[in-house]
């Protein structure tokens, strides 16, 4: 399995609830790159899950139309999730070759991070708009490989 892990984009600071959070234009511009990125790369998903909060799936929406991959909205990948949660909701979806999670911080970093392994979960910091990916046989601790970490200004 491929996993692309995707952080959601710039998003405004001052709102009066985290929930309503949308993207910039910065951030909907970010999201247009990676969308480029990964149809330039051929970083083509089977499917895409989105946490359901607004920024999330304003990232996560320019990709799915741009490779023509479906989006759902994965309630386990809304903000706060623990890793035990994230890898429980993976799970269901490990049929598919090639998955893209958007979702937030410090939850994506965490997750990650135990995925290749790294004491506690540590070490690994998934910026805003930056794209990952990690190949394992299946979503567990330890299971995965590193493949790329790209932060959007380099895409």
């Amino acid at each position: 399995m491929e996993l692309f892990i995707l952080r959601h984009a710039s998003t405004q600071e001052l709102v009066t609830s985290d929930s309503l959070r949308q993207l910039t234009d910065e951030g909907r511009q970010e999201a247009d790159r990676v969308a480029h990125f990964c149809e330039e790369h051929d970083l083509r998903p089977e499917l895409i899950l989105t946490s359901p909060l607004i920024r999330a799936e304003q990232t996560a929406r320019p990709v799915a139309q741009r490779l023509g991959v479906e989006l759902v909205v994965a309630p386990f990948l809304a903000g706060g999730a623990s890793v035990a949660a994230m890898l429980d909701g993976l799970e269901s979806y490990r049929r598919f070759g090639r998955l893209m999670i958007v979702g937030h911080e410090p939850d994506l970093s965490a997750l990650a991070g135990k995925l290749i392994g790294v004491e506690g979960g540590l070490g690994v910091r998934v910026r805003k708009a930056s794209l990952l990916g990690l190949r394992m046989e299946a979503p567990r601790i330890g299971a995965a490989t590193l493949d790329f970490l790209i932060p959007v200004a380099l895409m």
